[in-house]
């Protein structure tokens, strides 16, 4: 038994299916691509209109869109245009469906009134023409034509417009007209090469002049086209790439920048380039790198990762070094312990990609920090005097809820450490922050922040156990204890600070309004304040 695919596909009408939306062709059978072999092509979408005359496309259209809430209706003397050009009139019954939830039409075209036409040639070249002028003129390159002689014989007019003309200015007009004159034996010889080399695509890179001067930098690309018969023209389509130069440079710059930067740091730097086999090269170092690991690195170039560092191997080094070739990624702060010949101890590695497929590393000996380090962290006693001696009020926060506190948060909130454990910072704010805004939703924002690894740091409007309001500056981090990750939060009361801050500006402010003639100076006479009075007397302005 046939499926209904099938008996639609070897159906003998010529069937169409369309979205009932905007027209687009969804399905034709075989009848149908024997009359309309465009629609046969799967390169791009096809619409109903594609084979509705240009002329005709909106009247036609409208028949559907006027009947399109109806189930079925007919549409006679349909003018479709078929293969080569032919023109052919049609009935058409079409007929809605529905697959799932969108809408369909079923076109059937009934190819008994078949008036086969076709287009006349004349007209057919007019419209080529028609569309030729129009590329040419709409073009959003510049485009010229010039003669063997390099007289500008056509230009459209973003070509004109681009360089500062108008089209007409540049007509009959020698091409070396819109060139710096040092190039002008350039371009001959380029227009010249050209014409010697008819239907050769050539193509360059070359700075042209504006009308005001100003310089750009163009590609240009240039062939020879038939023209009159007796002698062929010059076709030059020249993109505008001032833009990318300029990058160009700032990347060269840059690039000078970074070397020179490479070779002053006091860190190790390697740099790797990721080959067509995904393997990490050695391709360039600094001369800290070979006191850091007190090895001559020049005999590691160009060696692989794994040959140049037999240890990293076992280590997901390569793996990581790779990612940030390819994706730009990169890491920071990164603790490695290296035991391999002559090169052992623990390193501050960071990585970062300078370009595509090229990653720089950057890394410091920290062996015996490392060693400081661990034996403070053997000392809880040392970092909980840290904690509880701090000036500041220090918090650690489990996302927006206290879990710690040391002494001077006490203090400085007037409360004991069980009245402001494991509740949030803004029930310790008022509603209202100065500039407005809702307390909470402002310090969610604060903490949303810092726990995703921006640091915050900023000003804020607290409140004391008692009620009392106080200015402070806030700064939190994120922090990892263990395998926890928590935000550190520094509150430093700063109302004396601001208190302080108001009065200068206030006395400042007074100074400029009295009557009387203030001048201040340093402790060599040079004037460094005068107030509007003394201005005024002796007519001086600030």
């Amino acid at each position: 038994m046939q499926t209904s695919q099938n008996l639609f596909e070897k159906s003998p009408e010529i069937k169409i299916i369309i979205d009932s939306r905007d027209y687009k062709i969804t399905a034709v059978n075989k009848a149908a691509r024997k009359v309309f072999k465009n629609l046969a092509s799967g390169k791009k979408d096809k619409y109903l209109t594609d084979i509705f005359p240009p002329e005709l496309s909106k009247k036609q259209l409208k028949i559907f869109d006027k009947n399109s809430s109806k189930k079925s209706f007919k549409i006679n003397s349909l003018l479709l245009i078929g293969n080569n050009g032919t023109s052919y009139k049609m009935n058409a019954e079409v007929v809605k469906a529905k697959v799932k939830t969108k809408n369909f039409l079923e076109v059937r075209l009934d190819g008994s009134q078949e008036i086969t036409s076709k287009i006349n040639p004349k007209e057919e070249l007019k419209s080529v023409r028609l569309k030729l002028k129009s590329i040419f003129e709409n073009h959003p390159l510049m485009i010229f034509i010039l003669d063997k002689n390099g007289l500008i014989k056509e230009v459209n007019p973003l070509g004109a417009k681009e360089l500062g003309y108008k089209v007409n200015e540049l007509f009959n007009q020698p091409v070396t007209k819109v060139f710096l004159m040092k190039d002008w034996k350039t371009v001959t010889d380029q227009i010249h090469e050209c014409i010697d080399n008819p239907g050769k695509m050539f193509n360059w890179e070359i700075e042209k002049v504006k009308k005001n001067g100003d310089i750009i930098w163009v590609r240009e690309n240039a062939s020879t086209i038939e023209s009159d018969g007796k002698a062929s023209d010059l076709l030059i389509v020249c993109d505008n790439i001032t833009k990318i130069k300029e990058a160009e440079k700032m990347i060269s710059d840059s690039a000078v920048k970074v070397k020179q930067i490479f070779d002053a740091s006091p860190f190790g730097v390697h740099v790797y380039d990721l080959n067509e086999n995904h393997d990490l090269v050695f391709t360039a170092y600094n001369s800290a790198a070979d006191k850091i690991l007190g090895l001559d690195h020049s005999y590691l170039i160009n060696k692989k990762l794994e040959e140049a560092f037999p240890s990293t191997s076992t280590t997901e080094l390569p793996k990581l070094y790779r990612k940030i070739a390819q994706e730009g990624i990169s890491f920071e702060n990164q603790i490695i312990e290296y035991n391999e010949g002559h090169i052992k101890g623990v390193f501050d590695v960071s990585a970062i990609q300078i370009a595509s497929g090229k990653v720089a590393v950057f890394f410091s000996d920290i062996t015996e920090k490392r060693m400081a380090f661990d034996n403070l962290e053997k000392s809880e006693l040392k970092f909980k005097s840290l904690f509880e001696l701090a000036n500041d009020s220090i918090f650690i926060m489990d996302h927006e809820i206290f879990i710690d506190c040391n002494e001077k948060t006490l203090e400085i909130f007037g409360c004991k450490k069980e009245d402001i454990i494991g509740k949030p910072p803004y029930e310790f704010s008022p509603e209202m922050q100065p500039d407005g805004k809702d307390s909470k939703i402002k310090a969610l924002e604060k903490i949303t922040a810092a726990f995703s690894g921006i640091p915050q740091r900023f000003e804020w409007k607290h409140k004391k156990f008692n009620g009392e309001l106080f200015d402070a500056e806030v700064s939190l981090n994120r922090i990892k204890l263990g395998d926890d990750i928590l935000i550190q939060a520094i509150v430093r009361d700063i109302t004396e600070r601001k208190r302080t801050e108001e009065q200068i500006l206030m006395l400042a402010h007074a100074l400029k309004s009295i009557y009387e003639s203030v001048c201040i100076t340093d402790m060599v006479d040079n004037i460094i304040f005068v107030n509007n009075s003394f201005c005024n007397s002796f007519g001086y302005s600030n």
